[in-house]
């Protein structure tokens, strides 16, 4: 396999050195939390979420949360958790983001990171944050607060220096608490990602990374994974947009240009290419990686999707995110898990030729 991807002509160096950038959101039930003297007035959700993101900053993280007023339906116990809030806090550890929730910082002085410079970067993209989960949880441990651990925006050096951060804030947040966290069935571990470079995330790069996932979803990524995420996300190749329109019979060029015979060719992936590979912007893309399966007995989003970041200036960016692993706070199965999505991009990214050979062998 290394002798045939190797060349003879040299390539454009900027195709093969695509840096990529990289999340990970890792869905908990997190345990109660007693209150002492001075959160009595503040919500079990918030004290939770401080309570962990201290030992994020405990551990030697940038690390913040997210206030939650959500489920509050009395605006005067709202406003007063929130002045709650206010008086106790440090001074500047309380900071209004532009789209998003107030955020609570644990150390103020990081603030200073996306206030005073790249002050257009969502400031939720700097912190390692504690905030409010999906509805998960049922059973024993239907009392615990549905809570997401979210990492900031990495850069490939933290999988080059074997995950130092990722590591650091599962240890943090897995021993935080005298009664661990829950993991339910249907709590994940997602990973986002996206390219480091002005133009950010292509039509031509979401439909490479949506191509290797249609190839390689069910016999590989799935397969590493718990038996149940089959059932919480449905395979991208059974989506509604891919199999359910009217087009896609024949192959456009751009499929043509990056795809080998063997998988133009294939009967089972054959039209959901043709549509995929059609697609002319990315909002046609993501309404294609959006919709949901319409099989009998399911309505399984697909586990490949992609998202949208509002930031400070209102510019956007996109980015792809794996939805395929359970949630867990084992050091390696994260980190594998992680450095198989990056590889997975990596080679997306490759020139068409090389990136032509690869999928001809998967």
């Amino acid at each position: 396999m290394q002798h045939t991807l190797l060349s003879s002509k040299p390539q454009r160096a900027p195709s093969l050195a695509t840096e990529i950038q990289f999340g990970i959101q890792v869905e908990f039930l997190a345990p109660p939390v007693c209150p002492n003297q001075t959160s009595h007035s503040i919500s079990d959700r918030n004290r939770i979420f401080h309570y962990f993101a201290s030992a994020l900053h405990m551990s030697g993280l940038q690390a913040a949360f997210l206030l939650d007023h959500g489920n509050d339906n009395d605006n005067d116990q709202a406003s007063t958790e929130g002045n709650q809030l206010r008086i106790t806090a440090p001074k500047g550890s309380i900071v209004k983001t532009k789209h998003n929730p107030d955020m609570y910082i644990m150390n103020p002085l990081s603030s200073a990171q996306w206030l005073n410079a790249d002050a257009a970067q969502n400031p939720l993209c700097r912190y390692w944050l504690i905030k409010a989960g999906s509805d998960i949880g049922h059973g024993k441990h239907a009392a615990g607060q549905p809570t997401e651990l979210s990492s900031p925006t990495l850069r490939e050096s933290e999988a080059n220096n074997l995950f130092p951060g990722i590591n650091t804030a599962l240890y943090g947040v897995w021993t935080a608490h005298p009664a661990k966290v829950h993991i339910g069935s249907d709590c994940g571990l997602h990973v986002s990602i996206s390219p480091v470079s002005a133009e950010g995330l292509t039509v031509l790069q979401a439909q490479r990374v949506a191509t290797l996932v249609m190839v390689l979803e069910n016999n590989l990524l799935f397969h590493l994974c718990s038996p149940v995420r089959r059932r919480v996300h449905q395979q991208l190749i059974k989506a509604s947009a891919l199999v359910y329109s009217k087009a896609g019979t024949t192959s456009s060029p751009a499929a043509t240009a990056n795809l080998p015979l063997n998988i133009l060719h294939d009967n089972n992936m054959n039209k959901a290419l043709n549509i995929l590979w059609d697609a002319s912007d990315l909002n046609q893309v993501r309404q294609m990686l959006a919709h949901h399966s319409k099989t009998r007995n399911t309505t399984a989003s697909t586990a490949l999707h992609m998202t949208t970041q509002t930031h400070e200036d209102d510019s956007t960016t996109n980015s792809l995110g794996f939805r395929h692993a359970q949630a867990s706070f084992n050091q390696s199965f994260v980190d594998n898990w992680v450095r198989l999505i990056l590889t997975i991009c990596k080679v997306a990214f490759l020139p068409a030729e090389r990136y032509k050979l690869v999928v001809a062998m998967l």
